[in-house]
Parts: C-alpha cells; sequence; structure tokens
C-alpha cells in the first residue's frame, strides 16, 4: 500500500507521466477554450453594437457630403423646377440624417459618447442654419450670391461638420 513512484515498474511510471502530461494539456485546452469564448462574446458585441454606430454614422456622412454636392448643384442650375427636384433630394437627405441621428442618440451608453454626440448636434445645428441660408439663396434666383456663400460658409462648416 506505500508503494512510491520509484517502486513501480517503469512502464506505469512512463503511464502515470504521459497521464500527468495529458491532463495538464486538457486543462491547459480548457481555459483556452473559456478565454477563447469570452473574447468571441466581444467581437460578437463590437460588431453587434459598436459597427452598427460606424455605418449609422458614415449614412450621415455621405448624405452630408451629397447634401454638399446638391448645393453647388442647385447654384448652378438655372430652371428653378430642377432646383426644388434639388431641394427636395436635400430635405430627404436631411430628414434622413435627423432619423439617424435619432437612432444613433439611443445607441449612446457612455457619458463620453453622449457627449460628443452633443458637441455634434452643436456642429449639424450651425451647418443646417448656413443650408438654410443657402437654399434662401437658391429659393430667390440668387445663384451668384448663392454660390458664393456656399463656398465662403457652407464648405467649411461642412468640413466641421463630417470631421
Amino acid at each position: 500500500m506505500g508503494r512510491s513512484i520509484s517502486n513501480l515498474r517503469i512502464g506505469a511510471r512512463l503511464g502515470l507521466g504521459f497521464g500527468g502530461v495529458l491532463f495538464l494539456l486538457v486543462v491547459l485546452i480548457a481555459v483556452m477554450l473559456n478565454a477563447i469564448s469570452a473574447l468571441n462574446n466581444e467581437v460578437d458585441e463590437l460588431v453587434a453594437k459598436e459597427w452598427q454606430k460606424v455605418a449609422v454614422l458614415n449614412d450621415i456622412s455621405g448624405n452630408a457630403d451629397a447634401n454638399a454636392r446638391l448645393a453647388l448643384e442647385m447654384m448652378i442650375t438655372p430652371d428653378a423646377k430642377q432646383r426644388a427636384v434639388v431641394a427636395k433630394t436635400i430635405q430627404d437627405h436631411r430628414n434622413t440624417n435627423t432619423a439617424n441621428f435619432e437612432k444613433l442618440q439611443g445607441m449612446l451608453h457612455t457619458e463620453e459618447g453622449k457627449r460628443m454626440f452633443a458637441d455634434i448636434q452643436e456642429v449639424r445645428k450651425a451647418y443646417n442654419a448656413q443650408f438654410d441660408a443657402a437654399g434662401r439663396f437658391a429659393a430667390d434666383g440668387q445663384l451668384d450670391e448663392g454660390l458664393d456663400f456656399v463656398r465662403e460658409h457652407l464648405l467649411p462648416e461642412l468640413g466641421l461638420y463630417i470631421k
């Protein structure tokens, strides 16, 4: 009963040694699988939550870029009916961005994210004010003045807005 390992035959000792190594390998695999599972959960959360925010922000940025191009188009289009079509497209993009901002606001959970969102909203307010002023030039048929206004005021605001 009091046999020590040194009293065991070589085959038994080798079996115990390999068994111990095999046991440690199984434990190591279990620990690594647990760590990989935790990492997988983190990646899923990143993709499910954070990437959605990126997609919404990209849509907002794309609409803002499109609206800047459309504002320039509106200022070089002599036909009032065509300008009205462009103005409607611009308004559709703005409405989409408003919905996207509401969606984004619901996705924010950290104080830093909420602070950044508030900053973006302030820049957006200034950008929209410049955009409204540009739209008045186009509606009044003051296309040359409107084009100058877009270049001097709207486009710099766009740079701050999509930054």
